[in-house]
């Protein structure tokens, strides 16, 4: 009986290189350098795709210095096109902000340090990802950093429910997200409105601070770009001072009760649709749905330990007892064997330890590992 064909098999194996890419959530990273903003100047992109939502952040770094390199408008953004009509929705150039107190500074977090990890905690049904800026010199042991974890569920597709505080020794004076209602620019007619449910206020009067009681906010248009515009619900009991101003971009600023603790919110949309029409199912409906699964959501990421048990199988699988039909692997096979060890060790321990970052960055080596060992195969195939 003959085996597989030669393309027989680059078809089997170029589709097991698919599934392992066939991830609803997509995370790209790139590090490279640009010699325009001068010596040693390297760009900094991570890319997150999750359905109906992407972040995109981008610094300048420079190699022989720890801070971001701000040398032009928008070297430095972290933002998120969610509910996007044109340049409009939540801001895409930087939507988030906590403003942090350390050692008797106060400083934007995420705007000192380049990003220094993205990892995702859940894929299915929730995806989960997790930001994290260090506020000091990484390097440094114990460095405090500021985290922001993002949970998608799939139970309100058009909402994104976000939660963020900070490891180690600093707070966070205040909160502050951004948004374009309806689109960036506008005709001199339209008019930056914001209401909590209760009060409509018109920003080009000046800022709003909704009542202590209010837990939601909607941003949004009269009489022009009134088919969009972005909604907020949060916890009154986490902010001691909220305030909405603006009248190009609309900034919403929140002063949580306890700068120590952790400060969560959902943020939404609505687009293609009457302001009328959206706002009345937003303050009848989904204000207090969104908000029950707010005061309700469990923020722990479930830890799914079969996926990666089940990597670590596959890829000692494939190096020990690979198909018959397979050719010898080009490369070193020793090499991708002893990563094999170090890292099935490091997942030992990293399970005992229950660390969730951890588990997350050694599962994304085991799936990049994957690809490198079935790439080995491959190769001669297509020789």
């Amino acid at each position: 009986m003959k085996g597989p064909r030669p393309i027989f098999q680059m078809v089997m194996l170029c589709l097991s290189l698919a599934a392992l890419g066939a991830e609803r959530v997509i995370i790209i990273q790139n590090d490279e350098a640009d010699p325009k903003r001068g010596t040693n100047a390297r760009r900094l992109n991570t890319l997150v795709t999750m359905p109906g939502a992407t972040f995109d952040y981008q610094a300048y770094v420079r190699e022989d210095q720890p801070h971001i390199c701000l040398q032009e408008q928008g070297d430095n953004r972290f933002g998120l096109s969610f509910g996007r009509v044109g340049n409009g929705g939540w801001n895409i150039w930087r939507f988030f902000e906590a403003h942090v107190e350390l050692a008797g500074e106060s400083f934007a977090g995420s705007q000192r340090y380049a990003l220094e990890a993205v990892y995702l905690l859940e894929r299915q049904p929730r995806h989960v990802v997790d930001f994290i800026w260090p506020l000091v010199d990484p390097s440094l042991e114990d460095a405090p950093r500021l985290v922001l974890r993002v949970i998608q569920d799939p139970a309100f597709e058009q909402w994104l429910f976000i939660r963020t505080w900070i490891e180690g020794e600093a707070t966070i004076a205040r909160i502050s997200l951004s948004a374009y209602p309806g689109n960036t620019s506008g005709p001199p007619e339209r008019r930056r409105m914001v209401g909590d449910g209760v009060t409509v206020h018109n920003l080009h009067t000046g800022s709003f601070q909704p009542p202590a009681t209010a837990n939601a906010l909607a941003l949004y248009n009269q009489y022009s770009q009134t088919d969009a515009g972005s909604l907020l619900v949060y916890d009154p009991e986490q902010a001691a001072k909220v305030t909405v101003a603006g009248t190009y971009g609309v900034n919403v600023t929140a002063i949580p009760r306890e700068p120590e603790g952790a400060w969560s919110a959902a943020i939404g949309y609505f687009r293609q649709e009457p302001a009328e029409h959206a706002l009345n199912r937003f303050w009848e409906e989904q204000r207090d749905a969104i908000a029950h699964r707010l005061a309700q959501m469990e923020w722990m990421p479930r830890l799914d330990l079969e996926r990666a048990g089940r990597l670590l199988t596959e890829n000692r699988a494939l190096l020990d007892d690979p198909p018959a039909w397979l050719p010898a692997p080009a490369g070193n096979h020793e090499m991708l064997d002893d990563r094999l060890v170090d890292l099935s060790i490091a997942w030992d321990g990293a399970r005992e330890a229950e660390d969730a970052h951890a588990l997350s960055a050694l599962e994304a080596q085991l799936v990049q590992l994957r690809r490198e060992i079935m790439a080995a195969y491959l190769t001669p195939l297509v020789r």
